[in-house]
C-alpha cells in the first residue's frame, strides 16, 4: 500500500498510529502556539515546569544545556488515561504512571512526526517525566485525557 517501508525501523512494528478523536486533539494542538517553560535539570527541579492535561494547550519545553529534562504532570482525577504526545525520538519515562500502550506515531497526522502514547495514572497528583538527554534543545508536548 501507501507509504510502506518509510520510517527509520524504530517501532517492533506498530508504527501504524492510532486515528481517534484524541490523536486528532493532539493534531489540532500541533498546529497552534505552543506555551513554553523551561524543565528543570533534575527530579527535584521538576516543578520549576508544571502541566496539566490540557485539550487547549500545547507545550514547548526547554531542556537544560546538558544532561536529562525534567517536568511536572498535575493529574487532577483517579483512574485518569492520558495521551502523552511528543516529537518522535523523544525518549521519555513517567515516574509513578503506567503505559497503556506502545508508543506509537499519530494517526491523525503522520506528516507531524509526532507520537501516541496512552498513560494512565491511578491517583491524582504531580508526577515527573523525565525527558532523556539528546532530545531537541525544545521539546513538544501534548497531553489530551481520555
Amino acid at each position: 500500500g501507501e507509504g510502506e517501508g518509510e520510517g527509520e525501523g524504530e517501532g517492533e512494528g506498530e508504527g501504524e498510529g492510532v486515528v481517534d478523536e484524541f490523536t486528532a486533539a493532539v493534531c489540532d494542538l500541533w498546529a497552534q502556539e505552543p506555551t513554553a517553560l523551561a524543565m528543570g535539570a533534575s527530579q527535584r527541579e521538576a516543578n520549576t515546569a508544571v502541566i496539566l492535561p490540557d485539550e487547549e494547550t500545547a507545550w514547548l519545553l526547554g531542556m537544560p544545556a546538558t544532561g536529562d529534562g525534567w517536568f511536572t504532570i498535575e493529574v487532577p482525577d483517579w483512574m485518569t488515561i492520558v495521551h502523552l504526545s511528543t516529537q518522535q525520538g523523544v525518549v521519555i519515562e513517567v515516574q509513578g504512571g503506567e503505559s497503556f500502550s506502545e508508543q506509537t506515531a499519530n494517526g491523525s497526522c503522520p506528516d507531524a512526526a509526532i507520537t501516541d502514547q496512552r498513560w494512565a495514572f491511578h491517583e491524582w497528583g504531580a508526577y515527573q517525566v523525565r525527558v532523556v538527554e539528546g532530545a531537541p534543545s525544545e521539546v513538544w508536548f501534548a497531553l489530551v485525557k481520555e
